[in-house]
C-alpha cells in the first residue's frame, strides 16, 4: 500500500517470502526464493483489494451496516471502510467540543427516561515521586425521551483511598437524592481483585441504604469502549449542562486518540465512555463487529 491505499497494479500479483530470524526477505518468483534460502521452503502471498461494496450479500442482509461504518470515528471509518490501515490518530478523531451542545438547565427530570453516575477510579495523592497520578472520575448522566444525552454533572480528585471513598458515598448520596432513579455503574477489573474490590464499593452503597449499583467488566480497548460515545457525539446528540467542571471535561475528550498517551490522562474519557454505554440502547449502538 501506498500511504495506506491500495495500489492496484500490485492487486493479483503473486510474491514469495522467507521470514528469517524475524525478518522478512521478499522475492518476485519462488525459484528467486529457493536460490537465495534453499534450506526454507518460502510461502506465497498476494494481495486482493476489497470493501464492503465488493458484498453486495452484505449490502442486502444489513443495509444498516453501511451507516454504521460512516459512524465511526476518523481512524475506524478509514481503516474498516476504506482499507487505509496506515491512518494515525489525531487529537479531536473521537470528540470535538463543537460537537456538544451547552446548555444551562433542564425543565423537568420527568424528560429523562434513565439516569447514570459512571465512575472511574484512582486512589492516589499527587506526590514527589508521582506529581500527575490518574483522578477518580464521576460523571452524572442521562438520556432523554427526545434521544439526546445529557452529562449532568462531574466530580474530578485526586484522593488517598479514606478520601475516595468519602467522596464515592457523599457523592452517590447527593444525585440519588435529585434522581432516585439513578443507577450507580462501577468498572469492575476481570481478575478476582476486581471483583471484590468491586463487591467493596457495592457494599459501601448498600450499608446507606441504595441498592441499585452495578459492576461492569472493563474488557476491551478504551478505543472500542468509547466509541459509542464518539458516535453519539459526532451525530450532536450530547448535551452539557454548563459547570466550573465544563473546561477540563472537553479538554481531555479532545485530547483522547484512542491509543497510550504518555502523560496525558483518559479517566474523564474512560467514565463518559462507560455512561454512554450505559444509557444506550442497542438500536443506537453502531457496534462493528
Amino acid at each position: 500500500e501506498e500511504h495506506g491505499q491500495p495500489i492496484p497494479e500490485r492487486q493479483g500479483v503473486v510474491r514469495w517470502l522467507v521470514r528469517l530470524n524475524g525478518e522478512t526477505h521478499w522475492f518476485d518468483t519462488q525459484a528467486d526464493a529457493i536460490r537465495t534460502f534453499p534450506q526454507i521452503p518460502p510461502k506465497s502471498f498476494t494481495f486482493i483489494s476489497a470493501t464492503i461494496y465488493d458484498n453486495p450479500i452484505l449490502m442486502q442482509r444489513d443495509p444498516g451496516y453501511l451507516a454504521s461504518l460512516y459512524a465511526l470515528p476518523r481512524v475506524e471509518q478509514a481503516r474498516l471502510l476504506h482499507g487505509n490501515w496506515n491512518v494515525f490518530p489525531s487529537k479531536g478523531d473521537y470528540f470535538k467540543r463543537g460537537d456538544f451542545e451547552i446548555i444551562n438547565g433542564v425543565e423537568s427530570i420527568s424528560v429523562f427516561t434513565q439516569i447514570v453516575l459512571a465512575w472511574d477510579f484512582a486512589a492516589t495523592e499527587p506526590s514527589e515521586s508521582n506529581p500527575d497520578p490518574d483522578w477518580t472520575v464521576g460523571i452524572l448522566m442521562a438520556k432523554c425521551r427526545d434521544g439526546y444525552f445529557y452529562v449532568l454533572d462531574m466530580v474530578r480528585q485526586r484522593l488517598n483511598p479514606t478520601d475516595l471513598k468519602r467522596l464515592f458515598v457523599n457523592t452517590v448520596i447527593s444525585h440519588a437524592q435529585l434522581y432516585p432513579q439513578m443507577t450507580c455503574r462501577i468498572p469492575q477489573d476481570p481478575a478476582a481483585a476486581g471483583k471484590i474490590t468491586a463487591q467493596y464499593y457495592i457494599d459501601m452503597l448498600n450499608d446507606i441504604g441504595f441498592y441499585n449499583t452495578k459492576a461492569v467488566n472493563v474488557t476491551g480497548s478504551k478505543a472500542s469502549r468509547a466509541i459509542p460515545a464518539s458516535q453519539q457525539t459526532g451525530l450532536k446528540k450530547v448535551r452539557v449542562m454548563a459547570g466550573g467542571w465544563n473546561g477540563a471535561f472537553f479538554s481531555e475528550l479532545e485530547s483522547f486518540i484512542g491509543e497510550s498517551q504518555k502523560g496525558i490522562h483518559d479517566d474523564i474519557v474512560d467514565s463518559f465512555s462507560d455512561g454512554i454505554n450505559e444509557l444506550i440502547t442497542d438500536a443506537q449502538y453502531l457496534e462493528i463487529i
